[in-house]
């Protein structure tokens, strides 16, 4: 998951690069965590563009975690009529990017909370994005992609997030999706990944019309 960090020099002044696997949390205490520290970066960076040396920049903070509980995150594109009535698992709204995400025990999901902006001036890759939004969510999904390849498991872009490729009479499935929401080029929420999760049993056939064939690693 930690893909990007090869192509990316993070400038002096942030510190690098932090990393932090909480392992297995509640989706709720980890979404404080990342508007704890997305607020403090945002208002550090702020301090500091208006001329405050004082004002320490946060540096660039990438959460790992594993949520502990079957939960659905609604994003800014609200595909909420998807979920169906009597939902066992709790359903939260979010200002991210995206429809409907589901999110539980054996998915591994990535929040970087980091400066963007900065990020995509110091890669040094030819034919990056001219978006530093694009290059990011980008990024991202090639980290997943890299992840897979290191099971065997070849996957591509597809419509919407990472799918892994068809085999045989197998046709393509999902197996990560990138969701994200930024604020003054700092980014929270991330990338989430199948990895050891039943996706064809109990919460998510009981809780959504999925039309997405789900697949882990």
């Amino acid at each position: 998951m930690f893909y990007f960090l090869n192509n990316v020099v993070p400038p002096p002044s942030y510190d690098g690069m932090r990393a932090y696997n909480l392992g297995s949390r509640c989706y709720h205490d980890v979404l404080r965590l990342q508007e704890t520290i997305f607020r403090k970066k945002i208002d550090r960076q702020m301090r500091y563009i208006r001329g405050d040396k004082s004002a320490r920049l946060i540096p660039n903070v990438v959460l790992l975690v594993e949520h502990s509980s079957p939960v659905y995150t609604i994003g800014r594109r609200d595909t909420s009529n998807g979920i169906k009535a009597g939902c066992a698992a709790e359903v939260v709204k979010t200002r991210r990017g995206g429809g409907v995400t589901f999110h539980g025990p054996g998915q591994v999901t990535m929040y970087p909370i980091v400066n963007v902006q900065v990020l995509w001036k110091q890669c040094t890759a030819s034919d990056k994005p001219r978006s530093p939004i694009e290059w990011f969510s980008s990024v991202l999904e090639q980290a997943m992609i890299n992840v897979a390849g290191e099971y065997n498991i070849p996957a591509h872009r597809g419509r919407v997030g990472v799918w892994s490729d068809s085999w045989g009479d197998v046709a393509p499935r999902k197996m990560g999706f990138v969701g994200l929401q930024l604020g003054n080029w700092v980014s929270m929420h991330g990338a989430g990944l199948n990895v050891s999760n039943n996706c064809f049993t109990s919460t998510i056939s009981l809780c959504a019309r999925c039309r997405t064939k789900q697949r882990r690693l």
